[in-house]
């Protein structure tokens, strides 16, 4: 599982965090895991996550879109675990809504 996380940190840079890079193959591959693999891999990010936020911020957008869409289906109780760090990092962020223009 480290070198899974790890490898999707390095993509998420090189594709700087697009994750329809490949029209949603790699996330319909990450879905497709057992939901018992998929709820560890989404704790070992959303634990990097943190670390991330605090050595290049600048990806913390992108692997948090991946922690979304991967995390996307699973029952809610199995992603309390996960949930703390993402509301922490959103807490810290701000959103700016443009009316039309």
């Amino acid at each position: 599982m480290t070198g899974l996380d790890r490898s999707l940190y390095r993509l998420c840079a090189d594709i700087d965090g697009d994750w329809s890079f490949d029209g949603g193959q790699l996330i319909g591959l990450l879905r497709a895991m057992p939901t018992s693999t998929r709820v560890l891999l989404l704790r070992r990010m959303t634990d990097g996550l943190e670390e991330t936020a605090v050595h290049d911020p600048g990806h913390c957008r992108g692997l948090a879109s991946l922690i979304v869409l991967v995390a996307h289906g699973l029952p809610a109780e199995q992603l309390a675990a996960g949930r703390e760090p993402l509301m922490a990092m959103a807490a810290t962020e701000m959103t700016l809504w443009r009316a039309g223009d």
